[in-house]
């Protein structure tokens, strides 16, 4: 008797919580926007400073390897399309810096979302998602909008971004944590 009384509490309990974690039907409840499994997070408008970062580990994996040079840039939306795209007119190298203002191909910005940007190289082609917040909230010194790191890889080439050096030549320590931090702070590094 006592076992059935346990095992009758036991499924009433767990039906309960079963029953708590059912969702009604959308609208109440609708799927989550899908988004890539990783990602760099930067406030809208913000320049991004893309650099391509060719492992040291790449001649262990592949000895014969050449140099790698950059031959150009895209960003695509994260369902598809094409938002910017620029060829270089003769291949660069591999520690060219480049700087994506988050604007259109028309030098319009870009809605908050996601954006995947790939450089092309004379070997493979190494991309990174993003995500563009809206604007923060003015005087924000330590607000900061959450990554996704991925993972790096130690033979392939991959992207590293960072937040494009802005900081003026009058400093106002108040509304520009640039000033309070010189240095560029790395959101982390992808593949």
């Amino acid at each position: 008797m006592k076992a059935r009384l346990w095992a009758l509490a036991l499924v009433a309990l767990g039906s309960g919580l079963a029953w708590g974690q059912c969702c009604p039907p959308p609208p109440c409840c609708p799927p989550p926007p899908p988004e890539p499994p990783c990602y760099v997070t930067f406030w809208v408008g913000e320049p991004i400073q893309i650099e391509l970062v060719v492992p040291w580990g790449i001649f262990c994996c592949n000895p014969c390897a050449q140099a790698t040079m950059i031959t150009g840039w895209t960003v695509e939306a994260f369902g598809g399309g094409a938002v910017y795209a620029y060829t270089f007119p003769a291949p660069v190298g591999a520690d060219t810096k480049i700087v994506w203002d988050q604007k259109n191909q028309a030098g319009v910005q870009v809605a908050p979302g996601f954006y995947k940007i790939t450089v092309a190289t004379t070997g493979k082609a190494a991309s990174i998602h993003v995500k563009i917040e809206p604007k923060k909230a003015d005087c924000c010194l330590l607000c900061a909008p959450l990554s996704k790191p991925c993972g790096i890889s130690f033979c392939d080439p991959y992207l590293k971004l960072s937040r494009a050096p802005t900081c003026p030549t009058a400093c106002d320590p108040c509304c520009n944590p640039c000033c309070l931090f010189p240095f560029l702070f790395f959101l982390g590094i992808g593949k």
